[in-house]
């Protein structure tokens, strides 16, 4: 069968994220993916040229899948009722990470995090990953929430929006990636116990935040 140049990329983003998740960046290597998307390595390096600008066309289209009109609109249901900025953040944070929805987008996110922060960026690919995260839907809504809960009073006054949500998403996100890489040998807990553990994180963190006066 012979595909599109757009038909091929989106095969190539596909597929690769499949392997990344499945095998993690260590263990996949272009090879594998020229393989099994059913070109030559030549053509692949055409489309991308190397795994970190492939990595990172990828970690773009999964912060698009979370932010589908979909998961709005459910997450719009969600926090219809929530009467403050902090019960809206409670409500984005429950949704997100405290259930499973997306563990297929936070397994790459982990296997994304863990190849590249070991490896030597230059300031080019540094400056993109910083375009991506300045973008990043996610970070956008938590910092509007907080800013929120700022004016009705229900987060302090002096809460920095963009410190927070930087910590918050780090945090939360740390213990949701570990969960994930660990499963069934994180002895602590059991896998079923996992959802809980992330609703008391969230607890814990957005804690820190409410204005108590």
């Amino acid at each position: 069968m012979t595909y599109t140049v757009e038909e091929t990329r989106r095969r190539i983003l596909a597929i690769s994220q499949e392997l990344f998740t499945q095998n993690g960046f260590y263990d996949t290597q272009m090879t594998d993916i020229a393989k099994t998307v059913g070109i030559s390595r030549t053509s692949l390096y055409r489309y991308y040229k190397d795994k970190f600008s492939l990595g990172l066309a990828i970690l773009e289209t999964v912060i698009s899948s979370e932010m589908s009109m979909e998961n709005l609109n459910t997450l719009s249901d969600r926090i219809s009722g929530s009467p403050t900025g902090l019960k809206k953040l409670e409500e984005f944070s429950l949704f997100f990470w405290a259930e499973d929805r997306f563990d297929k987008v936070e397994r790459f996110l982990a296997e994304f995090d863990g190849y590249f922060t070991s490896q030597r960026l230059d300031s080019e690919d540094i400056d993109k990953l910083k375009a991506q995260t300045e973008k990043n839907a996610t970070g956008l809504l938590i910092k509007s929430y907080i800013n929120e809960g700022i004016v009705d009073g229900s987060i302090q006054s002096k809460v920095d929006s963009h410190l927070a949500s930087v910590t918050i998403i780090n945090t939360i996100r740390s213990l949701k990636h570990r969960l994930i890489l660990r499963g069934d040998t994180l002895v602590e807990v059991s896998p079923e116990s996992h959802n809980e553990v992330m609703k008391t994180a969230i607890e814990f963190v957005l804690h820190g935040l409410k204005n108590n006066k």
